[in-house]
């Protein structure tokens, strides 16, 4: 098993303890949040109006 699966495998893990990806209308927790992305960044964002 390779470091990239093994952590992967981790982070996964620690998001189904923490409840992530279960519950349902108000209560859900998404798996994966807009946060969770950890790629660099080039320090702004635009969003467009519509």
């Amino acid at each position: 098993m390779s470091r990239g699966s093994a952590i992967h495998k981790t982070q996964m893990m620690n998001r189904l303890k923490d409840g992530r990806g279960q519950g349902y209308g108000k209560d859900y927790k998404p798996f994966i949040q807009a946060s969770d992305n950890k790629a660099p960044s080039e320090g702004y964002l635009i969003r467009e109006l519509g």
